[in-house]
């Protein structure tokens, strides 16, 4: 591809090209290599406006691995429009990471790099400068790391005004820090660095005169409650990466909690099949399929004494296998299954995965499965709202008949024994 292009600038050919990073069938392998030889061919704005069709955020990590790695090149080589490149990277928030990987501080630090190299940039993009580096020292407590070689390299002058524009907007001890400390800004301009402290934040030009230590104790302190509040905040979002790390673990307690986080907006309530929450419908079929393995490996592994701590997770495996592979509770041992019918049932939702086990138990344990059904439509009578009345799972018998028509009408109606009502899909935003 590279010598295919070289000189090349026929607007049809390039423009062609540009058709394939912009088609979502095309290997994200190819799209990104193309991308990569357009940076110093195409307008700018034209190839930012592609990546955001893309969608980073929703595509292999790979992917966006590969598209920051080009991008950063092509900023170190002063081949992007500097303005327009700035306009994009201030749309995004680095501190909440949001698809986009660690790659992209080396996009961060190559554009703050051709920043300082620039003559003529004005003070609201030398504002996004200060934000993007500030940004990425809370989300990894580093800072021109990634190109220290590149950063030392930069003439005298440049490297001042890119710590002093920095600086302007953060001078806080942890960030001078950083960059006096941590940085290759610094290297050979030690004076300058006290001096320009001492003007701007007179408690952090004798911190970084000082001994290492009582910095690094101060700025650590800070870095560590940044780095938490950060990883904080990426918990409460649905993370695939997560997701597979707890498929591999075999770790069905953690897929189930990974699935219920918000995608965009939305978090899935508790008890809810998981098999219709915004991260399941989001996932590939290979995914899923490993998802429901998992799921039915937990529920041939459970114990025969119901641990408190794991009877959601279990009424969760539940539903997901008579969702989506009822076969596999063929052959789990039905003492074992009786034994979690009543906790379930005990729990306000996870109607499916009552329904469920009473299927799976109606011809083995009749009797016993019948005297629970009793006791919770006895439950119900005392109710303003049925609970067990949507939970019947299909069971039929006289005594439950008797049991129904001695209920109140309005409780009665509209239940059926023939289909399992079954609970509402809750997505928590529309409760909410």
């Amino acid at each position: 591809m590279l010598f295919a292009l070289d000189d090349c600038d026929d607007p049809n050919l390039l423009h062609r090209l540009a058709a394939v990073v912009d088609d979502s069938g095309a290997p994200w392998q190819l799209r990104s290599d193309i991308l990569a030889e357009l940076w110093p061919r195409l307008p700018t704005d034209e190839l930012l406006g592609m990546v955001d069709r893309i969608n980073l955020p929703s595509q292999d990590a790979e992917f966006g691995s590969a598209v920051a790695s080009a991008l950063s090149t092509a900023a170190r080589r002063g081949q992007v429009d500097l303005r327009s490149l700035l306009d994009w990277l201030g749309t995004i928030d680095f501190r909440d990471s949001g698809g986009f990987g660690d790659d992209w501080q080396e996009v961060v630090e190559a554009t703050a790099m051709l920043a300082a190299r620039s003559d003529d940039l004005d003070d609201a993009r030398w504002t996004i400068v200060a934000r993007l580096a500030r940004g990425w020292l809370e989300r990894t407590a580093q800072l021109f790391t990634w190109h220290g070689s590149d950063i030392r390299a930069l003439p005298l002058d440049q490297r001042r005004h890119l710590a002093s524009a920095i600086l302007q907007h953060y001078p806080d001890a942890y960030t001078a820090h950083h960059l006096g400390r941590e940085s290759g800004l610094p290297f050979d301009d030690r004076e300058w660095w006290l001096s320009q402290l001492a003007e701007m934040n007179p408690a952090a030009g004798p911190l970084l005169d000082g001994p290492s230590r009582d910095v690094t104790q101060e700025a650590g302190a800070a870095g560590q409650q940044q780095k938490k509040t950060a990883v904080d905040k990426a918990a409460a979002q649905f993370d695939l990466q997560r997701l597979i790390s707890a498929i591999d673990a075999l770790d069905w307690p953690a897929i189930t909690r990974e699935l219920r986080l918000p995608v965009d907006r939305h978090r899935w309530a508790a008890g809810a099949p998981l098999t219709k929450a915004p991260a399941w419908v989001a996932l590939d079929v290979a995914t899923k399929a490993a998802v429901i393995d998992v799921a039915a490996s937990f529920l041939s592994n459970l114990p025969t004494e119901p641990v408190v701590d794991l009877i959601d997770a279990a009424a969760d495996a539940f539903t997901t296998v008579a969702i989506q592979d009822p076969s596999r509770h063929t052959g789990l041992d039905p003492d074992v299954l009786f034994a979690w019918l009543k906790p379930i049932m005990a729990l306000p939702w996870h109607d499916e995965a009552v329904n469920a086990l009473v299927l799976q138990l109606t011809e083995t344990r009749h009797d016993e499965v019948e005297e629970l059904l009793l006791e919770g439509i006895g439950q119900d009578s005392a109710q303003p709202s049925p609970l067990h009345l949507r939970r019947l799972g299909g069971f039929h018998s006289p005594k439950l008949a008797d049991a129904l028509s001695a209920l109140a009408p309005v409780f009665a109606h509209g239940i059926s024994l023939d289909e399992p009502a079954g609970s509402a899909d809750v997505d928590v935003e529309e409760v909410q």
